[in-house]
């Protein structure tokens, strides 16, 4: 890649405390020094530095550091289970009017 790949990790924690983590997430940022990068770029389309390679590059990137931080090699866990929906759906009306 042309430019150099940071990584970003934020952690948000239900209180100040940090008794309990209640959502864990991250963000891979690229840093870029051309001056087409400044403001807000796509991730394709007009706005965006990323060729085809680059974007490879980026989500092989993505990947790796993901399995990692979520504790998931083989990126195969369920993050939402289908109880909360199907619930969701029994208190739905189900006669309504358009």
């Amino acid at each position: 890649m042309k430019h150099s790949i940071f990584l970003i990790t934020f952690l948000i924690a239900s209180n100040v405390s940090f008794a309990e983590v209640i959502s864990k997430s991250f963000e891979l940022r690229y840093v870029s020094d051309d001056a087409k990068a400044d403001g807000a770029t796509g991730f394709k389309g007009a706005s965006s530095l990323f060729d085809n390679d680059d974007r490879l590059e980026y989500l092989n990137r993505y990947a790796t550091y993901a399995k990692g931080y979520f504790d998931d090699p083989r990126m195969d866990k369920k993050v939402v289970t289908l109880d909360p929906v199907s619930y969701t759906h029994l208190t739905l009306p189900t006669n309504r009017e358009v």
